[in-house]
């Protein structure tokens, strides 16, 4: 029954109008005081009747703003712990407000860099000053979607970072700029220590329980994708100034290719004055450990060219090496030249049970000669050279041959003596 009267200052009050500005009701209970409109009510609360809203102390030192909406202008400074909604219990949201915290933010002018050499529409700095030596994790910022019911169809995650560019941008720069939807970056002093654990630019953890089912779900800790139409990405993953640029430890499967490729993996390295040690490369180097006791085929690498169609009259090649010059810039002063492979065979024990540079398996096949040349001239392919006399004599065998059976086939070594 509060109303709002009108005197000046000197005019007296008539207890009516005393009555009715300080919320009396019928039987003389103080019901608080209204100024304009604002309600100041004996609950201890001061009430906005133009928009249902109330700020009232809820404990000593604890200001409470309660409100559908609070409009903030102008520069705001807290220096106390802001905390928005209770542990385990959300801000509700809805589908006309799905954003429990909102900030726009639009430059005016055209930024130089300051201090901190950037601009943001939100920034946390986070500031240890005193030295922590118990285990726990920190984080400038923390995002976390907790899930407590079914989630379907959408994209869902615990940090989301876009750009959005509208049509016609001039995006301008240096070749060392950045443009990334997320962007981490270590920065420390010198002369500091890390004595042990990790120092990653991105850490990405599973903490997935093992028993969840995810029969039709791929689960990986990385996906590179395209929406719809988008433009490929052309470069998938990009490294550089690394020492080592993927490093790989204990998996079932180091690298599993599975797709319609140009070049499935394509190496194009360059290395100035090489001077590599025997057995390394410069291109593809693989070492495989074997320990224990093999109970089946051990192998250092495996390729097969499987087909799947009509081949017609083509080459198919399990493995294509080769040797290409520069006719401008290479030079061969010397140069021992093997297009082919070579093998070698560093062994401390004799005691094999056969010791060969090839094993051949033709299956039901039958090999139509050892080398297949391009051309009739025998000793461009193949070094072959015509006895001109019958003077060259034999002087020993080479074993060549030798099948399941243990049996062995030479061929017959003459020594040039024209």
């Amino acid at each position: 029954m509060s109303q709002t009267i009108t005197k000046h200052i000197g005019e007296g009050f008539a207890k009516g109008e005393l009555y009715a500005a300080l919320a009396y009701d019928a039987a003389d209970s103080f019901g608080g005081m209204k100024i304009k409109s604002v309600m100041f009510n004996e609950d201890g609360k001061a009430y906005f009747y133009d928009t249902g809203a109330y700020i009232s102390a809820s404990s000593s030192g604890v200001l409470d703003i309660v409100a559908t909406t609070i409009n903030i202008t102008g520069a705001q400074t807290f220096t106390g712990v802001y905390s928005m909604g209770t542990m385990d219990v959300g801000i509700a949201v809805t589908t006309a407000a799905p954003f429990a915290f909102e900030v726009h933010t639009e430059p005016l002018i055209a930024l130089v860099a300051g201090q901190t050499g950037l601009s943001s529409g939100i920034r946390s700095r986070y500031h240890i000053s005193v030295a922590q030596t118990n285990q726990i994790s920190i984080s400038a910022i923390e995002g976390r979607l907790r899930v407590k019911a079914g989630l379907a169809d959408g994209c869902h995650a615990g940090i989301s970072g876009t750009i959005e560019g509208d049509a016609s941008i001039a995006y301008t720069g240096t070749a060392t700029t950045q443009r990334s939807a997320g962007n981490f970056c270590l920065s420390l002093g010198a002369s500091s220590t890390i004595s042990a654990g990790w120092l990653c630019g991105v850490t990405i953890d599973s903490t997935v329980n093992a028993n969840i089912d995810m029969a039709n779900c791929t689960f990986a800790a990385l996906r590179i994708k395209k929406s719809d139409s988008a433009l490929n990405w052309e470069y998938g993953l990009h490294i550089e100034n690394s020492d080592i640029g993927i490093a790989i430890g204990a998996c079932t499967t180091g690298i599993s290719l599975n797709g319609a490729y140009t070049n499935a993996i394509k190496v194009d390295a360059s290395m100035a004055n090489p001077a590599i040690s025997d057995g390394s490369a410069m291109g593809c180097q693989i070492e495989a450990t074997m320990t224990g006791t093999a109970t089946g085929m051990f192998s250092a690498t495996s390729s097969w060219a499987n087909i799947n169609g009509t081949t017609g009259y083509n080459w198919v090649n399990a493995i294509t090496t080769g040797i290409w010059e520069n006719g401008a810039a290479g030079v061969i002063a010397n140069g021992v030249l093997i297009f082919g492979m070579r093998m070698q065979a560093i062994l401390t024990h004799t005691n094999f049970a056969r010791l060969c540079p090839f094993a051949l398996n033709a299956s039901t096949a039958t090999v139509s000669a050892l080398f297949s040349v391009g051309n009739t001239n025998l000793g461009g392919d193949c070094g072959y050279i015509e006895a001109t006399t019958e003077g060259d004599a034999p002087i020993g065998y080479v074993p060549l041959l030798m099948d399941s059976n243990n049996k062995k086939y030479y061929v017959r070594v003459y020594a040039d003596t024209d």
